[in-house]
């Protein structure tokens, strides 16, 4: 459970890791496995060992995976399981099966390809745009290099590329979708007599002897709830706000190094005329260069037209003919010489010659967009939360480290951690499974009180993040266990359920009463005439037209398409006669309802080929597993 704590620090990319790495195919039957694998391994696939480092490093993505899916819901117990890990052992395998038949097929995928779908993972981008200091860092917090990562991706997209082509070529033909569409939309007309069970429940009697004798002859029928009474301890990082003081000094400082966050920069739209100058000029030269830039500044300030000047004699080509427009400038986009100049001048100012590498250059400023953003003190709130979040986290971490070494140390009672945290021992219940209030409300904790660990054997439980930095550990103080009720609470609804029983019976009975006179009529609707019950003819409904009664409906699209008998059919507690008049197929979709089932029928077709794919490479390959190393014993 401490690397439940610490997975949050490091494991936010693990579930797209491993939807990356791990292609999912259907699990299908093997016909045999021997047991002449390396002790390093947990399986060979032909002639390519899966190592227990290979396991257990997919292992813990598939872990990781899931915790992330579930969240608080996350059950160790119930995910890592002997069953679970031969599951996982088995789509290793047909990784590895799916790989060793894509390199034999020759299926390889360029470098351009692998950069383009690494960069085109979100979680690798900022602002939309593939940052490789954000990748690298990812990749280390998994404990993975990029030449690692890259390779396990170039493996998933070669072994892609079979159930792609596959599912490419599989296609539905028009026979195939009208037969779905006359079984899809298909129609039934039918008549019906309902025959209730609840005009009956009047005349049955039930006596106290045969609610005793039922209540005798089923004792654990009503049972009192099992229910726990719990102690718990919790650790929430909120709480250690109070604890945490911060000078403005510190808030300063920290402003000072991330004001990129709070202010844009000034912006200042310039235009520049470059009298180039070869780095390695002579004084002459150097000087002959200046004076021209000179003239050029001083008919600037003159008025002459400054997009004309820089047309006429800029030697920057890519901004000469733009008038040497170099659009909105911010700091340290410039070399210095250039920006403190640019920096200097007034709204519509000409500067002097300004020597750089690459000459000199006369800059006209055009216009300035302000910085904007909030100072300091508009700041300071955003900047003080920020600070008692993270100190809070880290005493939060520590202190979290230290309960789980207290728990592991002790596991039989709370108050050694309760007095070396300066916790409090709360309690909770008595609350039954499935239900309670207070923290009980969360299922993990509910779980976690009625788990072998803590009721069974009387140990604190691990752990249980119930929320972002907050945990609670908690033990069982009272445990009552199911016991059957008394008779005198549960008499009554022993008794109506005799009631509700007995009618029903009576309904069957008549029911198949009438069936009888119906039949040998063959008349239904004089038939519920005759005893007073409703009749109804239907015609042309379909499977959801739910005015009819959706548990008759199921009824009658059971039958036969050419049965045309009256028959007795049970609908929840009543009965009805049911008798089928006509089965009309369905004969016209919409084109996007005829696109979909085609769509769906040739992605069925589709998936069966690939699981028979998969299904004949497994016949053909000899596969071997350790199943004492899978069991659990790695090492």
């Amino acid at each position: 459970m401490l690397q439940l704590i610490r997975d949050r620090l490091t494991g936010m990319l693990a579930f797209f890791i491993f939807a990356i790495l791990i292609i999912p195919f259907a699990f299908v039957g093997v016909d045999s496995y021997f047991t002449s694998v390396p002790d390093n391994a947990v399986a060979r696939v032909n002639d390519k060992d899966i190592t227990i480092a290979d396991f257990q490093t997919s292992w813990t993505r598939y872990q990781g995976q899931i915790r992330s899916a579930l969240g608080e819901n996350y059950d160790l117990e119930q995910f890592d399981t002997p069953v679970a890990r031969r599951d996982h052992l088995e789509g290793l395998i047909n990784r590895e099966l799916m790989l060793q038949f894509a390199e034999q097929s020759r299926l390889a995928v360029s470098a351009d390809e692998l950069r383009s779908r690494v960069h085109s993972i979100p979680a690798f981008q900022l602002d939309g745009q593939f940052n490789p200091d954000l990748y690298q860092r990812m990749l280390a917090a998994q404990g993975m290099s990029p030449g690692q990562f890259e390779r396990d991706m170039s493996k998933d997209m070669i072994i892609s590329q079979i159930p792609a082509a596959i599912m490419a070529s599989s296609i539905a033909s028009d026979t195939e979708v009208q037969t779905m569409i006359a079984l899809q939309n298909q129609t039934r007309s039918f008549e019906s007599l309902r025959v209730l069970a609840a005009p009956f429940l009047e005349g049955v009697e039930i006596s106290d002897e045969q609610v005793s004798e039922w209540f005798a002859a089923n004792p654990n029928e009503f049972m009192s709830e099992e229910t726990v009474l719990i102690e718990y301890v919790e650790l929430n990082v909120a709480d250690f706000d109070a604890q945490i003081t911060v000078e403005d000094e510190v808030l300063e400082k920290q402003f000072e190094e991330q004001k990129g966050r709070f202010l844009t920069a000034e912006e200042r739209l310039a235009s520049h005329i470059l009298i180039s100058l070869d780095a390695n000029a002579d004084a002459a030269t150097t000087e002959t260069a200046r004076q021209l830039a000179e003239e050029i500044a001083d008919k600037a300030r003159a008025g002459e037209d400054f997009a004309e000047l820089a047309k006429q004699n800029s030697a920057d080509i890519g901004s000469a003919q733009s008038g040497g427009d170099l659009g909105w400038i911010e700091p340290g986009v410039m070399v210095k010489a250039f920006e403190d100049a640019l920096y200097a001048l007034g709204k519509g100012d000409v500067s002097e010659p300004i020597k750089t590498g690459f000459g000199f250059h006369v800059i006209q400023l055009r216009d300035i967009n302000p910085s904007t953003g909030m100072n300091f003190a508009e700041a300071k709130e955003q900047l003080r939360n920020e600070y008692l979040s993270a100190s809070g986290e880290k005493v939060y971490l520590e202190q979290a480290d230290r309960l789980v070494d207290l728990i592991y140390e002790d596991p039989t009672t709370l108050e050694t951690v309760a007095s070396e945290l300066d916790l409090e021992i709360k309690t909770e219940g008595p609350f039954a499974r499935g239900s309670g209030f207070g923290v009980a409300l969360n299922p993990a904790i509910n779980k976690a009180a009625f788990s072998e660990l803590v009721l069974v054997e009387g140990s604190s439980s691990e752990p249980i993040e119930i929320a972002t930095n907050h945990i609670v550990v908690l033990r069982v103080r009272e445990h009552n266990p199911s016991v059957p009720k008394a008779l005198e609470l549960v008499s009554e609804q022993i008794k109506q359920q005799l009631q509700q029983t007995e009618a029903t019976e009576l309904a069957e009975a008549k029911a198949n009463e009438l069936l009888a006179l119906a039949t040998g009529s063959g008349d239904l609707q004089a038939t519920a005439e005759m005893a007073e019950l409703e009749y109804k003819l239907v015609e042309a409904a379909g499977r959801k037209d739910i005015q009819y009664g959706i548990k008759l409906l199921e009824q009658v699209f059971k039958l036969p398409a050419s049965d045309r008998e009256m028959h007795v059919v049970a609908v929840q507690n009543d009965y009805a006669l049911v008798r089928q008049i006509a089965v009309i197929p369905g004969s016209s979709a919409s084109p996007e309802e005829s696109f979909q089932l085609k769509k769906a029928i040739a992605n069925s077709a589709g998936v069966v080929a690939n699981s028979e794919v998969l299904a004949w490479l497994r016949e053909q390959a000899k596969i071997d597993i350790n199943e004492d190393k899978l069991e659990g014993n790695l090492y």
